[in-house]
This record gives C-alpha cells, structure tokens and sequence, in this order.
C-alpha cells in the first residue's frame, strides 16, 4: 500500500525542520541569596562564638571525625610506640646479655689459668724438696727429685713472675667481668667519682725482702687461719692498717678472693726460698735450710689452704657468673602490659628490666 505525503499534515504531523548551530544553551544562574543582616535589636556574637568560628574554619579538617575516633587514634599511636620501645629494649637487653656473659666466662677461664699454675708448680716443687729431705730417702730418689725441680723451677719462676706482673690487671678484670655484671643492685649510672683501691694495693703490694712485710701482715689478715667465709656477717672481714686505714675483704666477690690468693701464694714464695735454691742447683743457706724443713707441718698446711681458697675462688666466679644469667632471664606476662609494667617498675626494686633506662 502506498503511502502518501499528505496524509500526514492530514493527521497532524507535519515534520519540522532540524536546524544546527554552535551556541550553547544558556543555565540560568542560581540566584546568590544576599547576606541576611541580623536584626538590630539582636546583640553581636560573643568573643568566645567569634573564636569558636574561627577555630572552625582554620581546622575543618577535623570535620567529620567524631572525639571517640581521636581517642581512639591517639591510643593507638601511644600503645604501637609503647610495644615499639619494649621491643628495642628487649633487642639491647639481648645483645648486652651475650656480650656479659661471653666476658664473664672468658674471664673465669683466663683468670682460673694465670692462678693455677703458679699455685700447682709451687706445691711440687715445695712437696718434692720435703721427700728429698726426708730421712729415708735414697740417693736415688734425691737425685731423680733435684733433676726434676731443676726441670721445674724455670717454668715456676715464669709463672709468678707473670703473675705479679699481671696481678692488677687481672682484679680489674675479675671486678669488671664478674663482680660488677653479677651485682644485681649496681646502677652505673649512680656509681661514685673513681678512687683508690685500697683492696688491691694492700693485697698485691710485693715484699721488699725475703721477710714478707707488708701492711696486711701488720693487720689481721693471717694467711694460717683467715679462710673464705659466707655465713652471715662474715662473708665480709673487716681489714684495718696501721695507718688508720681499713677496708672490707668480700667473699662473695671473685676479686677479692683472687688477691687473697695471690697475697698468701707471694708469702710462700719468700718463705721458700730454701727450696729455689735447692731446685736451681745453686747454694742454698743451711741455716734458712733448716729452718724451713723443721716448718714442714705448718707449710703443708698453707699448701692446703691455698687449693681451699683457689677452690672458693671458683666457686665464687661460677656463682657470679649463675647470677648473670638469672639478671637477663624472661620477664612475666605482667611486665608486657602496659601501665601495670610501670607500676612494676615504681614498685619494685629491679622493676621489670635487668639494664636501668636513662631517666
């Protein structure tokens, strides 16, 4: 079926024409509502309104957010620094821990060597002039006993030589390694100005001759009968010079019982001096010969003393160094919780860590 043109302006729709063009269609503008003014009989805003105002707009960005977000916020940052900080504490506290404990043992080590052999040389060749003495021996045994302190006496004189030497060295050593890691009341940080050791020049001083004088043998300190104690009050001798001067001789502490040793092991070497000579092949005094063979019974009992006190001494050192490793032990479950490991800290003497923090 055609259709025709007409028929549609006859049914009203006629098509109208599409006309291009580049202009924009125009949006009308939303109208600016003029500032109200407020009434004139309504007071201007307070000082305080006008700074509340102000506050606002220089700070919008806190728009939005409500007070409970900002505590929240803050705690948070507070306890991630916190645990942030428990953390370096315990990383140094570690470090330092190994470096205490690697000296400690080092220390022991090294200082349980210098003594012990000086000591154990000085008993052989002591023991070995008594049994070439000895009214029973052989000419046999005498000559074996001579050609073998004469093997000895070299090596003994290098080991107190060595000794004495190092003597200071090795009480500052034993202070710093031992005694002072182990002493779990010690803030170095309250520790007084330096002074004189008083314990250390008394107890390492030499002798000027064969007869030992020295301020300690004018005091009461008496190699015979003074031996390491650690029943209540006398785990500490009191010491006092003929100057005045007085000092305490602690027990519990490795130094001191290595300077006792070294004080009581220097009197027997002037002692026996009978037995250098004797051991050296060179003449030996038979007046100072007598005397120290007719003192058998009593140097016997010094030689016995000293092994007591070298054995003190490493019980002492192995004691200082158990309270090493019980000073850097783990912390409780409560010394992680924050606010109750203050408490802990206010509290309690040690507190929570083994190293005092900066104040």
């Amino acid at each position: 079926m055609d259709h025709d043109p007409g028929d549609t302006e006859t049914r009203g729709f006629a098509p109208h024409p599409i006309v291009l063009t580049d202009a924009k269609p125009e949006v009308p503008l939303p109208e600016t509502p003029e500032p109200s003014e407020p009434p004139k009989d309504e007071p201007p805003p307070s000082r305080m309104k006008r700074f509340l105002l102000r506050t606002e707009s220089e700070f919008s960005f806190f728009k939005g957010l409500t007070f409970l977000g900002v505590l929240l916020g803050f705690f948070g940052t507070l306890i991630g620094s916190y645990f942030q900080y428990l953390s370096t504490y315990r990383d140094k506290v570690e470090t330092l821990a190994k470096d205490d404990l690697k000296a400690a043992t080092q220390t022991f080590a090294d200082s349980s060597n210098q003594l012990s052999v000086p000591l154990t040389l000085q008993q052989r060749l002591v023991l070995a002039f008594f049994e070439a003495q000895a009214e029973g021996a052989s000419p046999n045994e005498k000559a074996y006993l001579a050609a073998s302190a004469h093997q000895m006496i070299d090596k003994y004189e290098q080991a107190y030589t060595a000794l004495r030497q190092n003597i200071d060295l090795l009480a500052q050593q034993l202070e710093m390694d031992l005694d002072w890691p182990s002493d779990l009341g010690r803030d170095a940080a309250k520790s007084g100005p330096p002074a004189v050791d008083i314990v250390t020049s008394s107890l390492s001083r030499a002798p000027s001759s064969s007869v030992f004088s020295s301020t300690l043998g004018d005091a009461n300190f008496d190699c015979d009968k003074t031996l390491p104690e650690f029943v209540g009050d006398k785990s500490r001798l009191l010491v006092t010079l003929k100057n005045g001067d007085s000092f305490y001789i602690d027990w519990n502490s490795g130094k001191h019982n290595a300077l006792a040793i070294y004080y009581c092991f220097n009197l027997l070497h002037h002692e026996m001096e009978p037995v250098r000579q004797w051991a050296a092949s060179s003449a030996v005094d038979d007046k100072k010969l007598k005397a120290f063979v007719a003192s058998e019974d009593a140097v016997q009992v010094r030689l016995n003393k000293q092994v007591l006190r070298f054995n003190t001494f490493m019980t002492v050192a192995m004691s200082e160094i158990e309270r090493i490793r019980v000073k850097y032990r783990p912390n409780g479950f409560s010394c992680s919780v924050p606010g109750v490991r203050e408490l802990i800290e206010h509290f309690k003497k040690r507190g929570c860590g083994p190293v005092p923090t900066a104040e």
